[in-house]
């Protein structure tokens, strides 16, 4: 199976494929998304640009392999980089067809192609691992799942391209990317600078393991807050109209995620080790203190994650790319002064700076904006207050049982937060309204 040092040279590697995958659509799929009258030439366009971007970037990325093989000082990325850069042409494919699965609001068929292709390109890196393929069965991951979502979605489209021509329109929708591709850039790096620096100070084996902890960190915002957001940036800009039904719409999108993330949130601050022990393996357990750190930020993930939706929704702009690059300096900052000190410092800064990040968000929301301030410690109040009703109870439950196996203690803190949610659901009837609302909703 793939261990830490396995998984630390991948990560190098994922850190610059990432990277450049930000400027793979350059935020061409965002225009389909939000242009009132797109015509098939438009669409045409902007199929062949995602794509020739595609063969571009994959030519630039497979170059520099050698460069990043020394930065690092990891000779395998000469190889690994290359291989992993022909998901650029691949992704250049479908790009539009997804982005048009979008536009038409087809979100159930684009969430089962995107399911299947995680289930599929997961089983394809697990045998791989079995086999010893070491990081190469992480870089089929990557291979794999573009293969399986360019396949589902052309099958999905009846629409199909037009033979590339002159005069299509390419310069204008280029200018409409340019700053969405810009402020993606920004954001990519303000969540993975730590996983850059701490593989060049660290080395690969470090990397695995901080890798790893900073991978189940996200877990809310990959499987929950990155699929939310596409409908979130589509529905505000149709309700931009109607700001009171605009603002519900937010609450509720902050409020269903926040139920989420800050459980989470309080889970990974109070049993880091027996959750990395239980789900990864003992191999891995030097990563609990990182884990811990990295969950302070996910107490304000919605916040964070919704000022974008608005801004999004409102178009490229100053304040978007001004909070964008205020998010990205201070985790570069806290990086640098926390050096010295080791990753879970690094860690507990990163989780640090995205806190601030995400409610500095709130200050660049304007008047104009069709939401208020105010409207975020509205959908956050109840969740927060009841994450410290759960985190006591958690850590009542560590201290009743001092010693017992990791699986013991996970089975125990289960059993608490239970109680926790059957209190809620019987006590607090606000609590209960919000997850019937969330529920009910997502039904309609």
């Amino acid at each position: 199976m793939v261990g830490p040092l396995d998984y630390g040279i991948f990560g190098m590697a994922a850190t610059v494929h990432g990277f450049a995958y930000v400027f793979q659509d350059f935020g061409l799929s965002t225009v389909t998304i939000r242009k009132p009258d797109l015509t098939d030439s438009e669409r045409s366009a902007l199929f062949w640009l995602n794509l020739t971007l595609g063969a571009t970037l994959s030519a630039v990325v497979a170059s520099v392999g050698f460069l990043f093989a020394a930065f690092f000082h990891e000779p395998a990325l000469r190889l690994l980089l290359p291989a992993m850069a022909v998901s650029f042409i691949i992704n250049g494919a479908h790009t539009q067809l997804r982005a048009q699965l979008v536009r038409d609001h087809r979100f159930t068929e684009l969430n089962r192609i995107e399911a299947l292709a995680f289930t599929s390109s997961t089983a394809i890196a697990i045998g791989l691992a079995w086999l010893g393929a070491g990081s190469w069965a992480l870089v089929s991951l990557v291979l794999s799942s573009e293969v399986a979502i360019a396949i589902g979605v052309w099958a999905k489209q009846s629409w199909r391209p037009e033979t590339w021509r002159l005069g299509l329109g390419a310069a204008h929708l280029l200018r409409s990317g340019a700053g969405l591709s810009a402020n993606d850039g920004l954001r990519y790096a303000q969540r993975n600078v730590d996983l850059f620096l701490v593989g060049r100070w660290f080395g690969a084996g470090a990397l695995g393991v901080y890798g790893r902890a900073a991978q189940m960190a996200s877990l809310p915002t990959i499987y929950v807050g990155d699929p939310l957001s596409n409908l979130a940036v589509s529905s505000l800009r149709h309700l931009s109209g109607s700001p009171a039904e605009a603002r519900e719409f937010w609450r509720r999108l902050l409020n269903s995620l926040a139920w989420i993330a800050v459980p989470a949130a309080v889970a990974f601050a109070c049993f880091p080790s027996e959750i990395i022990v239980v789900l990864l393996g003992a191999r891995w357990a030097s990563g609990a203190t990182i884990l811990r750190g990295l969950s302070v930020g996910l107490l304000a993930l919605p916040v964070g994650m919704g000022c974008g939706w608005v801004f999004l929704a409102a178009g490229p702009s100053r304040r978007l790319l001004a909070w964008s690059s205020l998010a990205t300096a201070l985790p570069v900052a806290a990086c640098l002064l926390l050096r010295t000190q080791g990753t879970t410092w690094i860690a507990l800064g990163m989780g640090a700076t995205s806190l601030a990040s995400s409610l500095a968000g709130l200050a660049f929301i304007g008047s104009r904006d069709i939401v208020r301030p105010g409207d975020a410690v509205l959908a956050m109040v109840r969740p927060i207050a009841s994450g410290l009703v759960l985190s006591a109870l958690l850590l009542l439950s560590a201290r009743l049982t001092p010693g017992q196996i990791p699986v013991h203690r996970i089975l125990i803190a289960g059993v608490a937060g239970g109680t926790w949610a059957a209190a809620m659901w019987t006590c607090w009837p606000a609590v209960r309204q919000e997850w019937r609302q969330h529920f009910l909703w997502r039904r309609q």
